[in-house]
């Protein structure tokens, strides 16, 4: 992605223009995957890829949002931690898309929460409102975890508790993702800020 990351973005930023649909689903599924990574090592293409996905939702508003509504649901909470990245303009950008996001699907509720700066209602509600995407939710959240950076580790542990809640028992799928998250847990090192000071997630 450092060598080639630019590139890929032109390139899914023609495709999204295709007259041909697939091509496009295809093009903002890459540009979400791409927009997600938390490890990627070049801010750069995350500040790009942010910035194309901008565009596309102010495209997508002449030609119907219906198409998009499902990609843009799952953009929400990537882009609710990267808003607390560390570095200031990818998280003012992050910030800027998300509320733009929320606008889309005309989630005033989701805006508000966040506006009036109460992150962990917006969590919950959010979670509350698609049950049926709280495992997809938790797999995006579970990279977070082993982010080096400590403000990004503790959002992960503190959304991942807050989403547990709406787990069901007996469901497979469900109780991998209990036993993926306690692998990670027990793999932090005990000398991680996040695990070692509990009172600080109060």
């Amino acid at each position: 992605m450092s060598d080639w990351g630019e590139s890929i973005l032109q390139s899914l930023s023609r495709h999204l223009q295709s007259g041909y649909p697939e091509r496009r689903r295809l093009a903002l599924r890459g540009l979400l995957v791409l927009s997600q990574d938390p490890v990627m090592d070049n801010i750069h293409v995350q500040l790009l890829s942010i910035a194309l996905f901008r565009k596309v939702l102010k495209l997508v508003v002449e030609e119907g949002k219906q198409p998009l509504q499902t990609h843009v649901i799952q953009s929400l909470l990537p882009l609710f931690f990267l808003s607390h990245d560390e570095n200031e303009h990818l998280a003012d950008a992050s910030w800027e898309v998300l509320i733009r996001a929320l606008r889309f699907l005309k989630r005033r509720d989701l805006k508000n929460m966040l506006e009036a700066d109460k992150p962990w209602w917006f969590c919950d509600c959010l979670v509350e409102s698609e049950k049926k995407r709280v495992v997809e939710f938790m797999w995006q959240a579970m990279p977070y975890l082993e982010s080096p950076q400590e403000p990004l580790q503790e959002l992960a542990l503190r959304f991942i508790g807050i989403a547990a809640k709406y787990l069901r028992k007996g469901q497979e799928e469900d109780e991998l993702i209990i036993e993926v998250i306690i692998d990670t847990l027990q793999g932090m090192t005990a000398d991680s800020p996040t695990i070692s000071n509990p009172e600080r997630n109060d």
